[in-house]
């Protein structure tokens, strides 16, 4: 892949909760991204209407029924006060050919297909609650010609992440192992959709089914987990990438944003490499707090850039 030259694409996956801060991110994108960088988003048919003032010259809005095979079905959601009172009903549920499938397990297939159809050679993962902050350079995220893979080496070593590597591991057709020696998880991730394809295609070979319905299949599993182990560690991935344990985004996970003097501790936080941040929804931040935190963290990127400060 030429190092100066990669395709750009940038994937969201939302629904209409997240409009609000989905469209916030959709702006940013138009200011910070050049005009040959695609966002698409990817979101529930009964959506569209709602996210079409989205859509623009690079700017995409598709349903995520077109991505999915047929007999994959989302259930209409019951009453706000059901869904209070039953935990289990609180996620969407989809009807599918292996049986019901929690809403977090569909969203992770969903951005597998979404990230195997993008047309470019490198896909940003960008959650509805992330934005970017300063231009983004597309010669960075290929260094070496490679697409760059989070990887922090020896993190997220935690009970509740391990049955995800664990999950990864037998999905892959490899031996046991509860841990692949780093942690692949975080926002602005980076993946290269034709190793995607690979994925995909190596998880129906050892299943011996689509792979959706492999994956349907699965209690839990983690998608950042199953595709770094397969593109970092597991020998299999037939294009090389470049581990990095920088992450791209200035996350507020185990910052206080609901103070002045905490939101200051996070702006100052910010480093050179950070090409955007989030302020995750379940802040419960409204917009104007949230955008004056972005507005901020834009004013010190600014300053790196300047050499101000």
């Amino acid at each position: 892949m030429p190092a100066d030259t990669p395709r750009i694409g940038i994937l969201t996956c939302s629904f209409a909760g997240d409009f609000p801060l989905c469209r916030t991110l959709a702006h940013s994108v138009e200011r910070f991204a050049g005009p040959e960088v695609l966002h698409r988003i990817v979101v529930p048919r009964r959506d569209l209407a709602l996210f079409g003032s989205l859509a623009g010259p690079r700017t995409e809005v598709i349903a995520q029924e077109t991505l999915l095979p047929r007999g994959f079905l989302n259930l209409p959601r019951p009453p706000g006060a059901i869904r209070r009172f039953i935990p289990a009903l609180r996620r969407e549920i989809y009807l599918t050919p292996v049986g019901l499938v929690r809403g977090w397990i569909m969203q992770q297939i969903v951005k597998f297909a979404a990230a195997a159809a993008m047309p470019c050679d490198v896909v940003i993962h960008a959650d509805s609650d992330t934005c970017l902050i300063r231009p983004l350079d597309p010669a960075a995220l290929v260094p070496g010609g490679r697409v760059r893979l989070y990887a922090l080496p020896g993190e997220g070593r935690l009970d509740t992440h391990l049955p995800w590597h664990a999950a990864a591991a037998e999905l892959l057709g490899l031996p046991p192992c509860d841990y692949f020696g780093a942690d692949y998880i975080g926002s602005l991730i980076t993946w290269n959709p034709e190793s995607v394809r690979a994925l995909l295609a190596r998880l129906e070979s050892v299943a011996g089914v689509p792979w959706t319905r492999a994956l349907a299949r699965r209690w839990q599993f983690s998608e950042y987990i199953l595709y770094g182990a397969y593109a970092g560690r597991s020998g299999l991935c037939p294009l090389p990438h470049a581990p990095s344990s920088r992450s791209l985004c200035h996350s507020s996970w185990g910052h206080d944003v609901h103070s002045p003097e905490g939101v200051a501790r996070f702006v100052a936080a910010l480093e050179p490499h950070h090409l955007g941040a989030d302020v995750q929804s379940t802040e419960g931040l409204d917009a104007p707090a949230r955008e004056a935190i972005f507005a901020a963290l834009e004013a010190r990127a600014a300053a790196f850039q300047s050499g101000t400060r």
